[in-house]
């Protein structure tokens, strides 16, 4: 079988270089500009050799017992940290994490060949790329494109029609039905692309299938999680938008739009012909009732239940989701009657 690594591990950077790649500002109060730093550890892990990085108040007293050399820190922060360590410090810790991670461990180069494991079906009328990777035990369909650049991993399955865009990386395990997928996107392993939806009427004598006829279009710079599903539309299309990032195990349902950059948590949950804006953001296990529109901007908090339509910029959370201010309102409310001495718990 076909395996390479997704990234690889950069011997050493500078603190110096580290600034650059950051925007930071170093004060260095232990360490010069070309001191070598050959990794990048949490506060608990990191030796003096290591750089580590203060995203959040509340590890605050991490830092004091961190043997790391050098600290990517927020200048809130600043005058918390002890003297012991050399600083980096960026105005988002966050962002600057990020990217410090990406310097360390930047990807791979793809495979530069097809797999030579004779176990592929690729149909003759297939229009594949020549730079592109195709892992062992691939199967793809009849009319199917694939563009320059891509990596298809070993047992991903596409179906028939499908076009994938140049330089999108399709991971082991992944089964394509039906779809046009953009490029520079990312599928976990496991995900399931444009199979049919959840869709059929009653009848006296049970139940009866409505054909799923759509397709599942994706946007470019998208990213899927692991385990994901994506139903592909009944009449519509069920749309992905660019740079969309997608998390694992969730479910999307037939005709549902998201628009650009939406961030979805693990284990959403979204019905059938939902419209959500742009920039949306879905914590993790939210449900959305089908036929609900959300607005751009909008966020929805964890565990909550969206019933019905959301409003741009709105922030809700709650079963059923409602406006956030309303919702802790509600729950102090709650609270403040349950420990009131008038009442007895078995009365609450």
């Amino acid at each position: 079988m076909v395996t390479h690594p997704l990234h690889q591990k950069t011997d050493f950077l500078t603190a110096s270089s580290l600034e650059k790649i950051t925007g930071g500002k170093l004060i260095q109060k232990h360490i010069n500009p070309d001191f070598q730093i050959l990794d990048i550890k949490t506060l608990d892990d990191a030796g003096e050799k290591h750089i580590t990085f203060l995203t959040h108040k509340k590890y605050v007293d991490k830092l004091h017992d961190t043997k790391a050399s050098l600290c990517i820190i927020p200048e809130e922060l600043v005058q918390k940290a002890p003297e012991h360590i050399s600083l980096l410090v960026c105005q988002d810790s966050h962002l600057a994490y990020a990217q410090v991670m990406q310097a360390f461990y930047p990807p791979i180069g793809k495979p530069t060949s097809k797999s030579t494991t004779a176990n592929q079906r690729i149909a003759h009328t297939a229009k594949i790329a020549k730079n592109c990777f195709i892992g062992a035990f691939v199967t793809i369909g009849d009319h199917v494109t694939i563009e320059e650049g891509c990596c298809i991993g070993d047992h991903v399955t596409i179906g028939d029609h499908v076009t994938i865009g140049k330089n999108t990386h399709i991971h082991h395990h992944v089964s394509i039905m039906c779809a046009q997928i953009g490029s520079y996107c990312v599928i976990h392993p496991g995900a399931r692309i444009g199979q049919r939806g959840f869709g059929f009427a009653m009848s006296p004598k049970g139940f009866v299938d409505i054909p799923h006829v759509g397709y599942v279009i994706i946007g470019h710079h998208v990213e899927i999680g692991a385990n994901t599903t994506i139903d592909r539309g009944s009449k519509k299309n069920t749309v992905i938008g660019d740079h969309c990032k997608i998390d694992n195990l969730v479910q999307i349902g037939h005709n549902t739009k998201l628009g650009s950059g939406c961030i979805l948590a693990g284990q959403v949950g979204i019905s059938g012909s939902v419209t959500i804006g742009d920039y949306v953001m879905l914590g993790g296990q939210v449900g959305v009732a089908d036929h609900i529109q959300i607005g751009s901007q909008a966020k929805v908090l964890g565990k909550s239940l969206v019933m019905k339509d959301i409003g741009e910029q709105e922030i809700v959370c709650g079963v059923p989701a409602q406006e956030k201010n309303s919702f802790f309102r509600q729950v102090a409310t709650l609270r403040k009657i349950t420990q009131n001495k008038k009442y007895g718990k078995q009365n609450v």
